[in-house]
């Protein structure tokens, strides 16, 4: 027997309304405009750092707990962030670099928004992606 998701209160609305900008509407459009002026191999792996963000938010705001294993891997895709900039760097004016400005305060907004989503972990996500995706809830 399938038991049905909690539906949205409306003590969840502020949440609710936090994680659509941040998440659907703010991080979706530094996306777009910076992968416009990223290489796709840089953004490929930059996209690789929105996971990073999100536990530092979630480590430092959120107090999770951090073990050994999952901090080596956080600084594991940092290096490797280290590195793409890095990289970019030594170019002269590459499209790496362009699209840097962009990407950086994107990280937070993901971050932000997979941390606030998690305090509607007991609601029916389906209904929070639809919102949260500007589709018709049914």
């Amino acid at each position: 027997m399938c038991v049905p998701e909690a539906p949205l209160r409306a003590r969840d609305l502020p949440w609710l309304g936090a994680i659509v900008l941040f998440g659907g509407i703010l991080g979706p459009a530094l996306l777009m405009s910076g992968l416009t002026l990223t290489p796709a191999s840089s953004g490929a792996l930059l996209l690789n750092t929105e996971g990073l963000a999100t536990m530092a938010i979630a480590w430092l705001v959120f107090r999770e707990n951090v073990d050994r294993r999952v901090f080596l891997g956080a600084m594991a895709i940092l290096a490797g962030a280290v590195l793409l900039l890095l990289a970019g760097r030594w170019r002269h004016r590459s499209p790496t670099q362009l699209g840097q400005p962009a990407n950086r305060p994107r990280l937070r907004l993901v971050g932000i928004d997979n941390n606030l989503t998690r305090k509607l972990s007991a609601a029916d996500p389906l209904q929070i992606a639809m919102i949260k995706g500007w589709r018709p809830v049914r």
